[in-house]
């Protein structure tokens, strides 16, 4: 690489961080509203469509915009116990998302009130809803993981202590819950040694509840590192992977693997599934859903993570499809 290439892509770094952190201004909620509703608009993407997708299908792409300035940096997607979209960003908020297909009225929740009317920011990466209206959420620059019961006000907390030597930038990423109420974390910082595996905790229950978790080792080819995860009723682990480069270029992929081929300092290479990105629709996707048809049918919802960049990124919902049979 010429001397040229190399300072235009310290250039292109640094003005990355710059729009990143300064526009607009990030280190402070834009608002003290701790619960509240505001409209949002889904723009049906036209155009859009996936390269190199593999047995995935793209059968829906929005952008969505919301009339209040708290709704972007959407981090982490899961279902509600009624089936609803529901989402968190990473600036401590969730949000009960409408129906893309129509838009309509979002509600918005902070997820760690203060005493003042406000709320303290949360690095929220990732959200799973139990059936019963509790809801788990992983915070990347603690890393912790919180509950927040059906009613309450405040989120209770926990931090296992081998989660505790983690990056606070390459944290805790991905949560999942398996059918029989297991609970699974990937880290997004690769572990020591030239394998540049990831690593996968294991809970054998509420993660608030049960002893600590044991240890396993993702690999991930393609240099993507795991952003986000669902655990099927057979088994089977979806991982969303991401990557970025200069000049501005995010990579997305979906990888799958066997929870039952993980095993307490083992190790599990993830499958490539299908890549996701093409024309109006490369963006940075952090979080993902997965609804389960009766007859093996999937729909992996996937939406982006803003950064709070309008200037060079949005949030972008996808809809797409694909089978079991096609992950095997």
């Amino acid at each position: 690489m010429t001397r040229i290439a190399r300072a235009g892509g310290l250039l292109a770094l640094l003005l990355l961080v710059w729009l990143i952190l300064f526009v607009p201004d990030r280190t402070v909620p834009r608002g003290t509203r701790v619960v509240f509703d505001f409209p949002v608009e889904a723009e049906p993407l036209a155009g859009a469509k996936l390269d190199d997708a593999g047995p995935l299908k793209l059968a829906g792409a929005w952008r969505l915009s919301g009339e209040a300035s708290e709704f972007h940096s959407l981090s982490g997607l899961s279902f509600d116990g009624q089936g609803n979209l529901v989402s968190v960003s990473d600036r401590g908020l969730m949000f009960d998302l409408p129906d893309p297909e129509t838009g309509g009225i979002a509600t918005a929740r902070a997820i760690a009130p203060d005493r003042h009317g406000g709320f303290h920011l949360l690095d929220i990466e990732a959200i799973v809803s139990g059936e019963d209206g509790t809801t788990w959420f992983v915070v990347e620059n603690q890393n912790g993981i919180y509950r927040l019961d059906k009613g309450a006000e405040q989120a209770r907390s926990t931090f296992p202590a081998i989660m505790s030597e983690w990056s606070p930038m390459r944290g805790p990423e991905s949560l999942a819950r398996t059918a029989n109420g297991r609970f699974l974390v990937i880290g997004e910082g690769r572990e020591a040694g030239r394998d540049g595996t990831f690593p996968g905790l294991m809970f054998d229950g509420d993660p608030l509840r049960s002893p600590e978790p044991w240890l396993f080792h993702i690999a991930m080819p393609d240099g993507l590192r795991p952003v986000e995860a669902a655990v099927l009723t057979d088994g089977t682990v979806l991982v969303l992977g991401r990557s970025f480069g200069l000049p501005f270029r995010f990579e997305s992929a979906l990888y799958a693997f066997d929870l039952a081929d993980a095993k307490p300092a083992g190790r599990v290479d993830a499958r490539l599934i299908g890549r996701i990105g093409g024309p109006g629709i490369s963006d940075n996707f952090e979080g993902m859903a997965v609804e389960e048809g009766a007859d093996g049918a999937l729909t992996i919802w996937v939406v982006s993570d803003s950064n709070d960049a309008q200037i060079i990124q949005s949030t972008i919902l996808l809809k797409l499809e694909t089978r079991k049979s096609a992950l095997r």
